[in-house]
């Protein structure tokens, strides 16, 4: 393997490392955007008689927004000189990599000086372990969003504040309800009963 092929493909791993980091740090701050807007619903849901399906469509965009910022940052294209430059800040290697890929991009300059910069750039990149270098760990914004999905776990063991009104109000729609199906009932079975009217032809 030559040393640009060597460079390259340290870079293309490196570039897949960055992209996983990016998605994993994307999903965690979806899941602490999701989370707050589903508490913030919850909250209002146990203070406030709004519907039941506005919790099921908070909790319907709390699970879409960490997927869609995930598939967002895993689109998102790194070039291999964005890469390069990352390395060099990252492992302080005075911008190796990154003039090594100019370099052998380009067909001008000295032929003896370039093969030395591009071969001290790959003994470098041979040294880089994408794994390594970008650790997939917890980022700092999981704790927020652990205590809020907590959170909102927490408040669904506290009961719903209701008006002593809004609960009469209830219990008068139930009982108006029970009262319109016995009529429908007994209406169904009167008419059953009586003969009808007209003989059959």
């Amino acid at each position: 393997m030559s040393s640009v092929q060597l460079i390259e493909n340290t870079l293309k791993k490196t570039a897949r490392r960055i992209r996983l980091a990016r998605m994993w740090q994307a999903l965690w701050r979806g899941l602490l955007i999701g989370g707050a807007i589903w508490l913030l619903v919850f909250a209002v849901y146990k203070l406030a008689p709004i519907p039941v399906m506005a919790l099921w469509a908070a909790g319907g965009v709390a699970l879409l927004i960490p997927i869609t910022l995930s598939i967002v940052a895993a689109c998102r294209n790194i070039s291999s000189l964005e890469t390069a430059r990352f390395i060099d800040a990252r492992k302080q290697l005075k911008e190796r990599l990154s003039t090594a890929l100019e370099l052998s991009g380009s067909s001008s300059g000295d032929g003896a000086w370039k093969e030395l910069v591009i071969s001290d750039a790959a003994r470098h990149a041979g040294d880089i372990d994408a794994r390594q270098l970008l650790p997939l760990s917890l980022p700092a914004v999981s704790r927020w969003a652990l205590l809020v999905l907590a959170l909102g776990a927490g408040l669904g063991f506290i009961p719903e504040y209701r008006t002593k009104a809004f609960i009469e109000k209830k219990e008068q729609q139930a009982n108006i309800r029970e009262t319109g199906k016995q009529l429908a009932l007994l209406t169904r079975q009167n008419l059953a009963q009586r003969p009808p009217a007209l003989e059959p032809t």
